[in-house]
């Protein structure tokens, strides 16, 4: 293990839970859901592999507008998505931690925080009953759920950071999402 990278995310998450801390909700019941804001800031093979259930939450929300976030190298993909049917727009967010682009750091922070910015912009317009972090391992999208205002927030409890979440998704590696 890597102590001093562990321990500080360690003091991050007990240091930021009293002030993001999100409360304990249920989903939301079909019906209630006019607005949905999917995260899915993994890689190609990832997001190809959610849309399984794109698929049938359209089926079974059919009038809900779905918003997609994914990271920079799946905009291609998320285009595909859009122009099949299955989500309505998409916005463009690339974590710090993910950016894998070979740059000076400050650079690196500057372009992840005016993402940020421009990604949460995107996001405050509508008004979402529903975020959805699909993310299981890595809090990289945690503060973008909190920045998107949505009435209920959703994602699993399987890292750091999962208590800013207002529902914790059950996680089983052997049963599809």
């Amino acid at each position: 293990l890597n102590i001093p990278p562990l321990a500080f995310l360690v003091l991050r998450d007990v240091a930021l839970a009293p002030f993001f801390g999100g409360d304990s909700r249920s989903l939301p019941k079909r019906e209630e859901i006019n607005e949905i804001c999917v995260c899915k800031l993994d890689h190609l093979g990832d997001l190809l592999m959610l849309t399984p259930f794109l698929a049938a939450f359209r089926r079974n929300v059919p009038n809900a507008k779905v918003t997609l976030v994914v990271g920079s190298w799946c905009l291609e993909l998320a285009d595909i998505l859009q122009r099949g049917g299955l989500i309505d727009q998409f916005v463009c967010y690339t974590a710090f931690s993910l950016d894998k682009r070979k740059r000076n750091v400050l650079v690196k922070l500057a372009t992840y925080f005016f993402g940020l910015a421009f990604a949460s912009r995107l996001l405050r317009k509508p008004r979402f009953d529903l975020f959805v972090d699909m993310r299981p391992y890595f809090p990289c999208a945690w503060l973008l759920a909190i920045l998107s205002g949505a009435k209920v927030r959703a994602g699993f409890g399987l890292r750091g950071m999962s208590d800013t979440f207002d529902v914790i998704l059950l996680y089983s590696a052997n049963k599809r999402l």
